[in-house]
């Protein structure tokens, strides 16, 4: 029993730890976000805003899915320095192979799109500083279960630089240096902990059989797709939106709701985080039964208090004119409250259970689900902001349900095999 609190203690440990290195960028953006917008004013700020949305986009494709496949392979061989040298390479070395060949199309982009061809020197800049920290090898710290080195030194790092951002943007015309701090403090992290990595741990770049990188690069596609598809529903909700309701508030209202639902997903995300590497290495099923009791009495109340006070909660975050959002929170109160659930029952479980292939499939199957939902909608001329919230809340209870109905299936073929 002793042996097994102490990996428990050390998940905790982890989970808060990813909880800090998670809302730090958040807790920063709020405190600079507020000077930067009156320093700079709408126009540029909206410049701004737009490239770092093409950089979302930029990010994902970079991560490529490794922080799920590396993760596993580091837990799983955290005992063999070779393995983790090979993984530790293939991971970096694919980064930077993939930000060469993301770079033509960025570069397309802003000779066709207006927006970003009217400052391709910020665009790069951006690109420079979503590359490094693309780079960073966050995986290999959740592999080995030990976040407090990488978040300590990324939040005094960030920290730095953040108040650097008070001191050097002082006019419209200093905006590039908001990109340049954010690409050298990345830059200094990157270079800081990959110092520490190698002299404390003896990881570093090696030399890899070609075809060690093809088969863990092809093992990895799943998990790309699986994060592709989960982003791309939500991404055309937004889309859709745009251009149904062109002007008025209520794409306002929608965006304000969904604000919500990402905080929530940042709130459960470190849990599923943290227990990945956990029950990959230790498969303590009983864990995720005791997480799941603990938290769904939680989360029973929270939704009813939610749906009870929508309108006034909604008021209080967003502001006065932003009552009506109220009937949008509820409809999407179902995605709220099946958030942790999914995640836990998602890579955490499916993972050790060798189900992997189910995980990546729901988000798939997801956002098919979801498209084709859309396509229903507009065809039947039943489309309108709370009928796409259904459509979502309804996508997220069938992506659980599929990830329950794995589990069990898995289960019951076990035992009638047994």
């Amino acid at each position: 029993m002793k042996e097994l609190n102490k990996p428990r203690s050390a998940l905790l440990k982890n989970t808060i730890l990813l909880y800090i290195l998670q809302f730090s960028s958040q807790f920063f953006a709020l405190i600079t976000v507020p000077y930067q917008t009156r320093v700079l004013g709408p126009e540029i700020y909206g410049e701004i805003g737009f490239v770092v949305s093409v950089m979302t986009y930029v990010q994902l494709i970079l991560d490529f899915g490794f922080l799920l496949s590396a993760t596993a392979e580091v837990s799983i061989n955290r005992n063999s320095t070779q393995r983790i040298n090979q993984v530790y390479t293939i991971v970096f070395v694919t980064k930077v192979a993939l930000s060469v060949i993301v770079f033509g199309p960025i570069l397309l982009m802003c000779r066709i799109v207006p927006r970003l061809e009217s400052d391709i020197a910020l665009v790069f800049l951006y690109y420079l500083a979503y590359v490094v920290n693309a780079l960073s090898p966050d995986f290999f710290y959740r592999g080995i279960e030990n976040m407090k080195v990488i978040t300590v030194r990324t939040v005094l790092i960030k920290l730095s630089f953040t108040i650097m951002i008070f001191i050097f943007l002082k006019e419209p015309e200093d905006y590039y240096a908001i990109p340049l701090l954010t690409f050298l403090g990345n830059l200094t992290a990157l270079v800081t902990i990959m110092i520490y990595t190698r002299s404390h741990y003896g990881v570093q770049l090696v030399k890899v059989p070609l075809t060690a990188t093809i088969s863990m690069v092809r093992n990895t596609i799943p998990f790309f797709i699986s994060r592709i598809a989960s982003t791309l529903y939500t991404a055309t909700n937004t889309f859709v939106l745009g251009l149904l309701y062109p002007v008025g508030p209520v794409l306002g209202y929608y965006t304000s709701t969904d604000r919500l639902v990402s905080a929530v997903k940042g709130v459960v995300s470190p849990i599923a985080d943290s227990l990945y590497p956990y029950m990959t290495k230790r498969k303590d099923f009983n864990l995720i039964k005791l997480v799941l009791v603990i938290t769904i009495p939680f989360i029973a109340a929270g939704a009813t208090i939610g749906f009870v006070y929508a309108d006034q909660i909604c008021v209080l975050l967003f502001g006065e004119e932003y009552f009506e959002a109220g009937e949008l929170m509820r409809l999407l109160m179902p995605v709220m409250i099946v958030i942790l659930p999914s995640y836990i029952l998602s890579f955490p479980t499916l993972n050790p259970l060798g189900l992997v292939k189910y995980a990546n499939r729901s988000n798939v199957y997801g956002a098919i689900f979801q498209i084709v939902g859309l396509f229903t909608l507009f065809v039947t001329k039943t489309i309108s902001v709370q009928t796409i919230c259904i459509l979502t809340s309804c996508t997220e209870c069938i992506v659980l349900a599929y990830r329950i109905f794995a589990i069990i299936r898995f289960r019951l073929m076990k035992g009638y095999k047994s």
